[in-house]
């Protein structure tokens, strides 16, 4: 978030949104605000990857819980957190 840019007030903040709304809850924000917005961490890109890998190899008639641990093993990724996203409700 910055704050007052090029003026003697300026003020720039980093940090996540929940950061931010618990950083100035109890204060009022005067002055231009400009929220600056980043891209998704690396980290949500090589799970998606990693999850469509997953997919693939489920209907070609892998077990889930053993394919989870073999694109773990490729990938880097927690097989856990790998077979968790692809048995959510909403997957």
């Amino acid at each position: 978030m910055c704050r007052e840019l090029t003026k003697i007030h300026e003020e720039v903040v980093r940090g996540t949104a929940a950061d931010l709304a618990e950083r100035y809850a109890d204060e009022e924000v005067r002055g231009e605000v400009v929220l600056v917005v980043g891209p998704a961490p690396a980290e949500a890109a090589e799970l998606e990857a990693g999850l469509d890998a997953l997919r693939r190899l489920v209907d070609a008639g892998a077990r889930a819980r053993p394919a989870a641990g073999v694109v773990a093993d490729l990938t880097g990724l927690s097989a856990n957190v790998l077979y968790r996203a692809l048995t959510a409700p909403d997957q």
